[in-house]
């Protein structure tokens, strides 16, 4: 018989440290359509970005400079180039995840300069590395022919043939790994070339307000419009891009286990 009312052979239930915390143990994730949410919230979220940009800088509802610039689509401190540079990291941590995930690829660390190409873009949008290094340059180098005769930015002389480069071998790669997104990749091009041609226009002194003076608007009309739509089109090109190298990955890790141990 048992002492002090303790039955015996029962066993004993093992001490739990921690009674209302219960993890599941599957996860469940439907990357395709994940995928297809991301790609279209993030094309939302760039007209989004452009419209509030509008409402708060051309009819200036808020009447503050301050509020104006943190949606000024056109500045580096603000919402809209937060945002892009988020974006720009996440394709470059997509192509890291298929660099991690390149099972069967003949050629894995070509993803790895992808990657390094895009979280450079993403890191080069926030902190204005690209414009502080062409203008460094170009003061190292004053007083010579080319400088002379370029009147665009300095970093476009510099450091343009440098991320032209870089943005191409991404295609290229891309190109070659996924053949149904060739349409989109031609549109990254076509949006970054445009992007970059307003840039180069943007540099020419006092051409925005010879053309504002012909159309008989603003300056400001004119020159925040179209870097305006420089910045959308350079999202979009980065979307455009996204849009086929995500879905590879999705691809690629329909099926697999996470486990944390």
């Amino acid at each position: 018989m048992a002492r002090h009312g303790r039955r015996t052979g029962a066993p004993a239930r093992p001490a739990r440290l921690c009674t209302f915390w219960r993890v599941s143990r599957r996860i469940s994730i439907d990357v395709d359509a994940t995928t297809r949410r991301v790609i279209t919230g993030a094309i939302v979220a760039e007209f989004a970005l452009f419209l509030l940009n509008y409402i708060f800088n051309y009819y200036d509802i808020a009447n503050d400079l301050s509020i104006r610039r943190i949606f000024n689509i056109a500045r580096e401190e603000s919402i809209p180039t937060f945002f892009a540079s988020l974006q720009a990291v996440a394709v470059g941590l997509t192509a890291l995840g298929l660099w991690a995930t390149a099972e069967g690829d003949r050629r894995p660390r070509r993803w790895l300069g992808v990657a390094a190409f895009w979280i450079y873009v993403g890191t080069d949008d926030n902190a204005e590395i690209h414009e502080r290094v062409g203008a460094a340059l170009r003061r190292a180098t004053e007083g010579s022919a080319l400088v002379d005769w370029w009147e665009g930015f300095s970093w476009q002389l510099f450091l343009a043939p440098v991320l032209a480069f870089g943005l191409a071998a991404s295609v290229l790669i891309a190109w070659s790994a996924a053949p149904k997104g060739r349409a989109m990749l031609i549109a990254c091009l076509a949006c970054f070339a445009i992007a970059q041609g307003i840039d180069v226009l943007e540099g020419t002194e006092g051409l925005f307000d010879d053309w504002a003076d012909d159309l008989d608007v603003d300056s400001y009309t004119v020159g925040h419009g179209l870097r305006s739509i420089e910045e959308l089109l350079e999202m979009l090109g980065t979307t455009a891009y996204w849009s086929v190298i995500l879905p590879m990955l999705a691809t690629r890790m329909r099926g697999r286990r996470l486990e944390f141990r």
